[in-house]
């Protein structure tokens, strides 16, 4: 809003159309794709799939940009990664019966 006139001012600000495009394209997918999994699935799901993608974008950070991590942080993701995998993998999936209920005609 204000920012923008004076950008625009700058003798060095040139906006690339080509680069706001593909952004503009990349996430339009992404909510595409958040709102089929939200249909196809539930929220929860969504859900998980944030905790796993901030896993991963942890992992990257560390091993490739060679940020630190501190061993709180450490417990912090342990913590996380050890509630997605109960809830996924833990007694029968927990609450797998509440999210999923079964695909069968009843026996009569």
């Amino acid at each position: 809003m204000i920012v923008f006139p004076l950008l625009r001012g700058q003798a060095d600000f040139h906006p690339d159309l080509l680069i706001f495009g593909t952004n503009s394209f990349y996430t339009f997918t992404l909510n595409l794709t958040i709102f089929l999994l939200v249909v196809k699935t539930t929220a929860l799901s969504m859900n998980v799939d944030g905790v796993i993608k901030d896993g991963i974008l942890i992992t990257f950070s560390w091993s490739v940009i060679l940020d630190t991590i501190t061993p709180i942080n450490l417990i912090r993701y342990d913590v996380t990664f050890l509630s997605v995998s109960y809830y996924n993998k833990g007694p029968r999936g927990l609450f797998f019966h509440h999210i999923h209920p079964p695909l069968g005609f009843p026996c009569s």
